[in-house]
């Protein structure tokens, strides 16, 4: 089987692609390969320009293994222009999806901004929603059987693709989404690490790694809608960069794409003294995990902690005891004045005995540690807080084990909004929606570990799995707001429509098999029209 090669002359810039076949040289014992020009890559549009020879070769000898013809489509062409034989295609699934892309103004966005190349990143997209967990090499043997844009993408030229997206066209995306899905909401914000062996991309650095990797990592941060349950835009860290020092990109996005009705929901890691100030300063709604072991916090927790378990504010819904202080003297706005936020504590009774028996049992553990001699170096501060040794005696601090028990089961969010402890507690259990997408970059999406090769191609991988994350949420919005789970998971749900197929004749006319009951109902619970 022949392939493409692309080769860039670096004197006129033109890219010559060649077409070139290898065998086995019996008699030299080794591989061999002939090359032959066959075209040019078109700048514009991606397309090969054949040469007269070759374009004569193609007319004469129509079953060529390499058929550069269907390179690229235009927006007004169908696969069946181009295929010229009778072709059989998974059609259901592509179908639904191109509709999604259109509903969720992807399509429109992409097309505005990529004019020429928006269809390829569409499939690519397609791709990574309905091949999990392949990889961008294997796209073409998935695309030659499926309908889609692209019947062929050559890996330098999805190398090629990546590389055009850069930070300004995916600003002026981020703000087409949010102009079209922004509403008064909460989003979601965290950050992941994905692991990676890469020695070349710049963000590939050591630091705190999420899944316990002992690797390199690259950091990867995420919006996202908890209403419209929408990405909304990402960015990809260094690896050595913490949660907390994120902060202020973040706060310059919502400016920059002009998102000034959402509120953040954050956890603890984004904690520090200075990013509640910037949020306070911009006016910006937040909900924000804390500790209780800060000086301001501890002092407000004295002020409750002895009604822990006053039956007025149980919530039976979270199993939660519920307490709010209002603190108006920790931020300062100037020299005379401060901002007022509220500090929401909850106690969680079974939480509590949980880590009380858990914390008892190390007690117990790291006292025979010390008595007998066997002290590990991990433990250290353990034995300082709560133990005394003196000689072969070890005497136990009751008040700071009394002290650290009386804190198990609780948890503190801090906030500038007006919302009730259960509301404010409500969208804090729902910042689980990110760590979902995150599971769906990693997983489906084939994210797990960095398979580029440049800092532009991470841009341009990133970018297209993004776009796969919108229509992925999208669908499972709808699996969620229709109940579907109870009939299908998402891998069920895509495969129902992937039996549906459409044939292609050698007129270029397209039909397709038939739709039973349960598939237009899928389409009709997707809010798109059933294919006829």
């Amino acid at each position: 089987m022949a392939k493409l090669i692309y080769s860039k002359n670096k004197q006129t810039g033109t890219t010559y692609v060649y077409e070139s076949e290898a065998w086995w040289d019996k008699e030299k014992q080794q591989s061999r390969s002939k090359r032959r020009l066959i075209g040019k890559l078109d700048p514009e549009t991606g397309e090969i320009i054949p040469t007269r020879k070759y374009e004569r070769k193609q007319v004469d000898s129509p079953a060529s293994p390499v058929d550069t013809r269907v390179e690229r489509l235009t927006p007004s062409q169908d696969v069946g222009d181009v295929l010229r034989s009778f072709k059989r295609l998974h059609y259901g699934a592509t179908y639904a999806l191109q509709e999604i892309a259109k509903k969720t103004h992807v399509y429109q966005g992409l097309k505005e901004l990529f004019p020429h190349t928006y269809q390829a990143y569409l499939s690519l997209a397609y791709y990574l929603v309905l091949a999990p967990s392949n990889a961008m090499v294997n796209y073409t043997d998935w695309a030659a059987q499926h309908y889609t844009y692209h019947q062929s993408l050559s890996s330098q030229r999805i190398s090629d693709l990546f590389k055009l997206v850069d930070e300004d066209k995916k600003q002026q995306f981020f703000r087409k989404m949010f102009q079209h899905h922004g509403e008064k909401e909460f989003w979601a914000y965290d950050t992941t690490s994905i692991s990676s062996y890469s020695e070349v991309l710049s963000q590939v650095q050591y630091g705190k790694n999420k899944e316990n990797d002992a690797l390199p990592q690259l950091n990867l941060a995420l919006l996202y809608g908890e209403k419209s349950r929408l990405p909304f835009c990402y960015r990809a860290v260094p690896g050595n960069i913490s949660d907390v020092q994120t902060l202020p990109w973040l706060l310059n996005q919502l400016e920059d794409i002009e998102a000034d009705s959402v509120g953040i929901v954050m956890d603890r890691g984004h904690y520090s003294k200075e990013n509640v100030l910037a949020c306070l300063k911009r006016n910006q709604p937040f909900i924000l995990g804390t500790k209780l072991n800060l000086k301001y916090v501890s002092a407000a927790f004295d002020q409750i902690k002895a009604e822990r378990e006053d039956f007025r504010k149980y919530h039976a819904g979270h199993g939660v005891y519920c307490h709010q202080v209002k603190e108006t003297q920790t931020f300062k706005a100037s020299a005379t004045s401060t901002y007022p936020v509220t500090l929401h504590f909850y106690y969680d009774p079974e939480r509590a005995y949980q880590k009380q028996a858990s914390f008892t049992i190390k007690l117990a553990k790291w006292q025979e540690e010390l008595m007998n001699g066997k002290e590990i170096e991990a433990h250290r501060a353990a034995y300082k807080k709560y133990f005394t040794k003196k000689g072969t005696r070890v005497d136990i601090n009751q008040a700071a084990i009394q002290a650290s028990r009386e804190k198990m089961g609780w948890f503190v969010l801090l906030t500038n909004t007006a919302l009730s402890s259960v509301s404010l507690l409500n969208l804090y259990r729902n910042k689980d929606v990110v760590e979902k997408a995150f599971e769906d970059i990693k997983g489906r999406l084939s994210m797990r570990r960095l398979r580029v090769s440049s800092d532009v191609s991470l841009e341009g991988k990133l970018f297209v799995q993004y776009l796969a994350l919108i229509l992925v949420s999208s669908i499972k919005k709808v699996m969620d707001d229709h109940d579907l789970y109870k009939d299908y998971t998402f891998d069920k749900l895509i495969n129902k429509l992937n039996l549906i197929d459409c044939y292609i004749n050698t007129e270029g006319e397209r039909y397709q098999s038939e739709i039973v009951e349960k598939q237009r109902l899928i389409y009709r619970h997707l809010g798109i029209t059933v294919p006829e």
